[in-house]
């Protein structure tokens, strides 16, 4: 039997591979992303990250390294060596996680299993995403490098056993960069990363935990993680964006206690349904997991194991609440979805640890090796079906973006040789409706249980759609027109506007 489960295991990360390497085949720039390549082309990648923090947003790490992906990638007709390589990085670092953990809890899985279950792992994490073309925007990348460098830091952390100074430059590089990227995540890793520590002394108090390199590695990676937080929590940019005028300022002003406790709850409730709407990939990686515990689990009896699981899911409840509360408090409301990618990873691993903790305390390993053939296969045909359904409209949005790209580049070279107009170029926008998103799905369930009708539509945007507006002035024309170094107008007008 574990011959099946090891061959529907490599089936389900190479199906999940495929689809996410060809929807990068066909990614493109989008929105902030022509201005952005503009600015790192004219004044490199240290003066744009200087730029933004002083006039825009001070997320200095995040500017750096998307600076540096900009300047080698941004003039790629498709962004598929961009997926490839956050690809590679997150399947190499949950290989080192999954195999640090596994050998610490004397859980020896084969190498090459253990290859396919990182893979699938990652994907799967990446799929779940409230907001899936965060992964293929050049400009959000932060939010799946945000997650790739925390699991550095736990691996170098607490599963390394390599040599000492290899260990602190990986936790150096880790903390530097999670201290200057999203405002609502760096706090999150400090109070996780802090109890985590507080909870190491308290428990070798008697032993001199100053004296234990992990000990002494995490409060330096709370330091740095803490002072970058600070310097970008109060730069310049943030004041200006935040000034008076801002929506989410004049929500805060009008925020009471009472009003921070109701709007959290409330916030924290449609987050949940977020996240309940994209729990099928959680569930069908859990019998995956219970396989390796059930296989190769040492099967110890856990005392009360309900009450482990009730504990973990309450913590996890009160991680969300807080997540959500911190946004609330800075800006009113919770911060829009592809802010909070962070928990899909959050729930896989906690689903992980449950499932294996689970397999460890039984020896059905027939009907455990079934289970997670049969997951394995479930997911291959879901994302088979994705792939049926976003090839179409994914393949159409690529073609679009290329041939606009290339009539504004046309333009731009008719005019280098004195013979284009000064009249503006026009564009008509994408038009095509994308499918629902899975909350807007269980969102109308839950409105027709209620009596109500299905108004809820949220589009489901695999890629970023680069728009356009229909002003010459609009910051996304003015991006572009830079990119391309035009002397003329864009427009994007819609048919039904067109004289």
């Amino acid at each position: 039997m574990k011959g099946y489960m090891k061959f529907g295991l490599l089936i389900a990360a190479f199906v999940s591979s495929a689809y996410l390497l060809i929807l990068g085949w066909f990614n493109v720039p989008t929105l902030d992303d022509y201005g952005y390549i503009y600015m790192v082309e004219e004044k490199g990648v240290w003066e744009m990250m200087v730029t933004a923090y002083n006039g825009w947003q001070c997320r200095f790490s995040t500017f750096l390294v998307n600076g540096i992906i900009m300047l080698l990638f941004g003039r790629a007709k498709n962004l598929i060596l961009v997926t490839l390589l956050m690809l590679v990085i997150g399947w190499l670092l949950s290989e080192r996680l999954l195999y640090g953990i596994f050998r610490k809890y004397g859980i020896l899985v084969p190498r090459k299993q253990l290859i396919s279950l990182a893979i699938l792992t990652t994907n799967v994490g990446v799929m779940a995403y409230l907001e899936p073309a965060t992964f293929y925007w050049l400009s959000a990348l932060n939010y799946t490098i945000s997650v790739w460098l925390t699991m550095l830091l736990v691996y170098m952390l607490f599963y390394c056993e390599t040599r000492v100074w290899l260990r602190w430059i990986g936790v150096i590089v880790a903390s530097l960069y999670i201290s200057g990227t999203a405002e609502n995540y760096t706090p999150l890793v400090i109070l996780v990363l802090g109890v985590v520590w507080l909870a190491r002394m308290i428990r070798q108090r008697k032993e001199k935990p100053w004296k234990d390199k992990t000990n002494v590695m995490a409060f330096v990676s709370l330091l740095l993680m803490g002072v970058g937080f600070a310097v970008m929590l109060y730069g310049p940019g943030n004041s200006k964006r935040l000034g008076d005028g801002n929506e989410g300022e004049m929500a805060i002003r009008g925020l009471t206690i009472g009003g921070l406790f109701v709007t959290t709850a409330k916030a924290s409730a449609i987050l949940m349904l977020r996240l309940l709407s994209r729990s099928y990939y959680y569930l069908l990686l859990l019998p995956v997991f219970w396989e390796i515990g059930v296989s190769y689990g040492k099967h110890t009896e856990y005392r009360k194991p309900f009450f482990g699981i009730m504990g973990t899911l309450a913590l996890l409840v009160l991680f969300i609440v807080i997540a959500v509360g911190a946004c609330v408090a800075g800006m009113g409301w919770y911060a829009p979805p592809r802010a909070f990618s962070y928990m899909s990873f959050v729930l896989t691993a906690v689903g992980a640890i449950m499932a294996l903790r689970a397999g460890a305390r039984t020896s059905r390993r027939r009907l455990a090796c079934w289970l997670s053939f049969a997951s394995c296969l479930v997911l291959s045909i879901i994302v088979l079906v994705m792939f049926t359904r976003d090839y179409p409209m994914v393949k159409s949005y690529h073609d679009y973006v290329v041939e606009r790209n290339t009539r504004i580049e046309e333009k731009v070279k008719r005019q280098g040789l004195s013979e284009g107009s000064q009249e503006p170029f026009v564009c008509l926008p994408f038009g095509k409706t994308w499918k629902p998103t899975s909350y807007s799905t269980l969102r109308n369930a839950i409105n027709v249980c209620l009596g109500k009708s299905r108004r809820y539509y949220e589009p489901q945007m695999v890629l970023m759609e680069s728009e356009l507006g229909s002003s010459p002035d609009d910051w996304r024309n003015i991006s572009v027109k830079n990119y391309f170094h035009a002397d003329f107008n864009i427009v994007c007008i819609r048919p039904e506007d067109l004289p």
